[in-house]
């Protein structure tokens, strides 16, 4: 009788931690990031990969850093290496199933080419949505980054001023 208890015990135990939230995840995430224009100015678009790391501290609360590196789809030799990081509030990041939030964080971007090098730094803020398995989980957000710090540094490169970058991510995380 005794044994029996003690592997009742153990079993819940174990059934208890595995039914505790996932916090963490972590994975590749594709961007793309589009400079808009005043209308009949070309639209300036970078594409990449990058890593993300996201932490759930609460149910409607978590935290998301990107690391990414992107290069102009028409002029290679302009890449551009950033960090986003976001406080994310919405719904469901602890648990299995949808999941959606609102956005606010901020940007460093190192902008390269063979003529001029800067960086570039602001605010963001961005809508998103995915689903989440109990290992895996896919996410899709979009944001749009503050115009002000953007324009003068794009003059640098050549490019038309006065003009907003959006950018998007789609990221396949594990769950850890």
């Amino acid at each position: 009788m005794r044994t029996l208890i003690v592997v009742l015990m153990l079993m819940s135990a174990a059934l208890a931690a595995a039914a505790e939230p996932v916090g963490y995840a972590v994975g590749p995430t594709a961007c793309g990031l589009v400079v808009t224009g005043k209308e009949g100015v070309d639209a300036e678009t970078l594409t990449g990969a990058g890593l993300s790391v996201a932490y759930a501290i609460a149910e409607e609360v978590s935290l998301r850093a990107v690391g990414s590196r992107l290069t102009h789809q028409d002029l290679d030799d302009i890449t551009v290496t950033g960090i986003d990081g976001h406080l994310q509030l919405g719904s469901h990041f602890l648990d299995d199933g949808w999941r959606r939030w609102v956005s606010f964080g901020f940007f460093t971007d190192i902008w390269t080419s063979p003529a001029a090098s800067f960086t570039v730094q602001g605010l963001s803020a961005g809508l998103g949505a995915g689903y989440a398995w109990s290992k895996v989980q896919i996410d899709v957000q979009a944001s749009v980054r503050s115009p002000e710090s953007t324009h003068s540094r794009l003059q640098e490169l050549g490019m038309a001023a006065e003009r907003t970058p959006f950018l998007g991510q789609v990221t396949l995380s594990w769950r850890i």
